[in-house]
């Protein structure tokens, strides 16, 4: 969940360019992907990009993330900074992190990142400016992207050799990655459970515990 700034930038873009949402709170519809990816890989170590109400406590809830060790978190906010840093606690393993801008501040070698994830910045061009930046990188693991919907994100993400998107709720999220595609069909049978979830179940989002047992059944 992004600050009130992002969001409402967030609802105005949505608004201009006629894109319905399809949850009550579009800032948690990326919470299923990333509590399904934990399942299909290994994930221990996570740059998030824009910090989350919802996704920086999901990153540390051991039940949906058991094996992460590091979260770095960065945001330009100050003030959302200090509500996500209220939620979270003092969780050794998270390192939050004020910059100046997100956009202009994805760190050098990202190869020490399992997942990035992206969901920063209250324009088009800031957040695809992340995005081109995080693939010049050539990170090994795996980039999710907040929006994936909007045609700009999606143009700055073509350098990327795959691109998985989930499309059960909008705003949508799409997993990218450098490599072979042998992860496909992992990504395939998540994204059947996550739309059984949000159409013959009716989970919201953010039902974390219902999510886990839904993504843990084979």
């Amino acid at each position: 969940m992004p600050s009130v700034s992002r969001r409402m930038a967030s609802k105005a873009r949505r608004t201009a360019l006629g894109i319905r949402q399809t949850v009550d709170d579009p800032y948690s519809s990326h919470l299923p992907v990333l509590a399904g990816l934990a399942r299909v890989a290994h994930i221990s170590s996570v740059l998030e990009l824009g910090s989350g109400a919802f996704s920086t406590p999901q990153f540390l809830d051991r039940r949906v993330f058991p094996a992460l060790a590091a979260l770095t978190s960065l945001e330009d906010d100050a003030d959302w900074l200090s509500t996500v840093a209220e939620s979270t606690g003092s969780d050794p393993r998270l390192d939050l992190r004020l910059v100046q801008k997100v956009c202009t501040s994805v760190p050098n070698g990202l190869d020490q990142f399992d997942l990035i994830f992206i969901d920063d910045s209250r324009t088009f061009a800031e957040r695809s400016q992340t995005i081109r930046a995080v693939l010049s990188e050539k990170p090994r693991g795996l980039v999710a992207i907040h929006d994936f919907e909007h045609r700009a994100y999606r143009k700055a993400a073509k350098g990327f050799d795959h691109r998985f998107t989930f499309k059960a709720y909008t705003p949508q999220v799409a997993v990218c990655w450098i490599g072979d595609g042998s992860l496909h069909p992992k990504l395939s049978a998540l994204h059947s459970k996550i739309v059984r979830g949000s159409q013959e179940l009716k989970l919201a989002p953010s039902d974390t515990d219902r999510w886990a047992q839904l993504l843990s059944d084979d």
